[in-house]
């Protein structure tokens, strides 16, 4: 009898503690006691600004550490209960508890409970459930298995890399939170493009491979994706993929602990790539390859090269709005993470490290970095004005990189579109929807980094005008 009353009590305080946020406090106060040792130790960061960063760390790892503790004593609330029920001179709940026989039928309670919990939970924020978890985590977590794939989808498609080369792709790369998503989804609805799509996943390496296995498309019902943006997606929809590709083959030359560097292709892998999008049109049916990456801005020389009849659009916005987007849903997205190891996996299998637990900084021109703490404005405006700086240097020397202003698209969508369309010879199909998002921002941070960005900002406007009527 005492024995399957521990067992009770065990499995009703596991459940309980799993119903609690503990992973999240846990990463917050692992990330938190991180970050502060890391800016504490920097020698180029002013005292100014550790004063002014460090208690708001201190405040998340004290805070956590608080919810972390009431969220261990769930475990034992269900045990003191039963011990005040079923207290009597010949039932010692404590003591039998105690025992060897106690510990282990509250260890195996426990990891019975954990299992009944894993199973039940049947999606989690990827929206993927437990057995299309493992399939991604068999696929995506091995390069070896990967590149097996690649090559038998290669050995099963045959293109012409001269064809390839030499078609008018689309390349859509802008850091996030820009609107590249929007401008991806209004020409890929011109049908003159092939594309990944979210059925390709997980065998993004090998979409003609995985069609025959897989049969007929899964289009599913419309739902917003994790960003909670209001962009609604489903199977069927276009998404950065692609970039599994890169991650793959190359990924230690430009995705390091803290950052993402600039990645000198060779030349041996643009051939791969050129055939990796060979499979894809084929795949697809159209010759014509659109693909929104925003990681490309980390090669945009080597592709600009080597496709010479393609056109890269850059996608950008006010730099104070933009970094304050990108400030928000990196809020969120370390939260979701949080709460959700797969999903980090899974974000950090397809290189997404715009924002998050594994955010990694895009510098592609400037000085060190000043600002190493995400939770400042100062931080996002530095990543802005590095890459944008080299997109205005990049497209005042060729035309074909258009910077697209967010704030300007959807102001004159009536005017501008046309020229777009125009200009990746998608044809005119009737003018897309373009609401501008614009948030109020209190800024009180650095002036200096901000008349940077704002300068860099009407060099892209420029630049946008400029290059889509083709001067």
């Amino acid at each position: 009898m005492t024995l399957a009353v521990l067992a009770v009590a065990t499995v009703v305080g596991v459940f309980l503690f799993s119903c609690t946020k503990y992973r999240l406090y846990t990463t917050n106060i692992i990330t938190g006691a991180r970050k502060s040792a890391r800016l504490v130790v920097n020698g180029a960061i002013s005292d100014h600004w550790k004063e002014r960063v460090l208690p708001q760390y201190s405040l998340i790892i004290f805070s956590n550490s608080l919810k972390l503790f009431v969220s261990l004593a769930t475990l034992f609330v269900p045990f003191a209960l039963f011990c005040l029920a079923f207290q009597s001179e010949e039932f010692d709940l404590a003591g039998d508890a105690a025992s060897l026989p106690g510990v282990l039928i509250s260890t195996f309670s426990a990891c019975l409970c954990l299992l009944v919990i894993s199973r039940a939970k049947v999606a989690d924020k990827s929206g993927y459930n437990v057995w299309d978890r493992l399939l991604h985590r068999l696929v995506l977590s091995n390069n070896t298995v990967g590149e097996a794939f690649f090559d038998i989808e290669l050995g099963r498609t045959s293109t012409s890399e001269a064809d390839i080369r030499k078609a008018k792709h689309v390349f859509v790369a802008g850091l996030a939170r820009s609107g590249t998503t929007i401008l991806m989804r209004s020409l890929y609805e011109s049908r003159q493009f092939s594309s990944l799509t979210y059925t390709d996943m997980p065998f993004v390496l090998a979409p003609n491979l995985w069609r025959s296995l897989r049969g007929t498309s899964r289009q599913g019902a419309m739902q917003e994706r994790s960003l909670q943006d209001g962009i609604r997606v489903n199977f069927e929809s276009p998404e950065a993929l692609e970039e599994v590709f890169w991650r793959t083959f190359d990924g230690e030359s430009y995705i390091k602990p803290d950052k993402m560097v600039r990645h000198p292709v060779a030349s041996s892998l643009i051939e791969k790539y050129t055939a990796y999008i060979g499979a894809i049109t084929k795949n697809y049916g159209k010759d014509r390859y659109l693909t929104k990456n925003n990681n490309n801005l980390l090669r945009l020389e080597p592709l600009l090269s080597n496709f010479e009849n393609s056109i890269f659009l850059v996608p950008y916005r006010h730099p104070l709005q933009q970094a304050n987007s990108l400030l928000r849903t990196h809020d969120l997205m370390t939260k979701e993470q949080g709460e959700d190891p797969f999903f980090r996996k899974y974000m950090s299998w397809l290189a997404h490290h715009e924002f998050g637990l594994d955010k990694k900084r895009m510098l592609l021109e400037g000085n060190v970095p000043e600002y190493e703490a995400p939770v400042l404005l100062e931080f996002w405006l530095e990543e802005w004005v590095s890459v944008y700086g080299a997109i205005v240097t990049l497209a005042s020397q060729n035309d074909r990189v258009v910077p697209i202003g967010y704030e300007l698209l959807c102001d004159n969508t009536e005017a501008l579109w046309p020229k777009i369309a125009k200009k990746t010879d998608t044809g005119f199909r009737g003018i897309p929807d373009m609401i501008k998002s614009h948030k109020d921002v209190d800024y009180k941070g650095d002036d200096e980094i901000l008349s940077k960005a704002t300068e860099t900002y009407h060099k892209l406007n420029e630049l946008c005008a400029r290059n889509l009527n083709g001067e």
